[in-house]
């Protein structure tokens, strides 16, 4: 669940949950699966709480959205 912008174009490490971002000091790395380097940022890792705010959040949202074509879900 990482936002996707925190420099242009970058992964920032926070969770978006809602339209805020979610942070704790706590951090885990990716890992690049063919070479097995860690990769930057460290991504936050949110609690419990969080995660269920953001699954509630998409479950009130899935009815709406899934009613939308194609084109409209890009944004366009």
């Amino acid at each position: 669940m990482s936002n996707f912008s925190a420099s242009p174009g970058g992964i920032r490490g926070t969770a978006l949950v809602g339209t805020a971002d979610a942070a704790s000091p706590e951090t885990f790395r990716a890992v690049d699966p063919a070479t097995g380097a860690p990769l930057d940022p460290p991504l936050s890792a949110i609690a419990a709480a969080e995660v269920a705010a953001a699954c509630g959040l998409a479950e009130a949202a899935f009815p709406g959205f899934s009613q939308t074509d194609p084109q409209t879900r890009r944004g366009g």
